[in-house]
């Protein structure tokens, strides 16, 4: 361990609170999960807008508790949005892949018949044009209890309602969800 001498933060109350052989402890930086930032004139902040949560393997954007792996929170038009974007004299254009797969990330096996691969899904507070408003938690756990419990019937669905089918059998199922119903 290097000898230290003095140790400066400025730019706040930061202070030192210990050194030991596992790593430098420093206290009033800021709350869990928040990123330190060297600034101008190598003055040290901390922003909570970058969260990382290292128990659960989170990182929030606008969020001090993210709630998924990538947790994005904007709070004013425009904000919560995700920009994809390539410049390049190629014909590929950028792309969002979903990769699916049982076991483990270090260990892949094949998927199997039927199962969920992915999808980009949106989601309403309250939708003014069907005057529908958002599922609670609960609800929406039981609309997935009952899409898996009905999932044969998306067939009839599909047949019914064409390339659409899919979209009106979890429209019923939200409808189910809403009234109560349980799977």
């Amino acid at each position: 361990m290097p000898n230290w001498k003095k140790v400066i933060v400025s730019g706040s109350n930061a202070a030192l609170n210990n050194i030991t052989s596992s790593g430098l402890q420093l206290r009033n930086l800021g709350a869990e999960n928040e990123i330190l930032i060297v600034g101008a004139n190598t003055q040290v902040t901390s922003s909570n807008l970058l969260a990382i949560d290292t128990v659960n393997q989170r990182v929030g954007i606008g969020t001090s508790t993210p709630q998924v792996k990538l947790d994005l929170v904007g709070e004013s038009s425009g904000e919560a949005q995700v920009r994809v974007a390539q410049h390049d004299d190629t014909s590929d254009g950028p792309d969002i892949r979903f990769f699916k797969s049982h076991g483990t990330a270090a260990s892949p096996t094949a998927i199997a018949n039927g199962d969920y691969i992915g999808a980009v899904k949106h989601y309403l507070e309250y939708d003014h044009i069907m005057g529908e408003r958002k599922l609670t938690d609960t609800e929406s756990d039981e609309k997935e209890k009952l899409a898996k419990k009905y999932k044969p019937a998306m067939d009839s669905f599909k047949d019914q309602y064409g390339k659409e089918g899919e979209s009106v059998y979890y429209a019923t199922m939200t409808k189910k969800a809403k009234k109560g119903e349980q799977a």
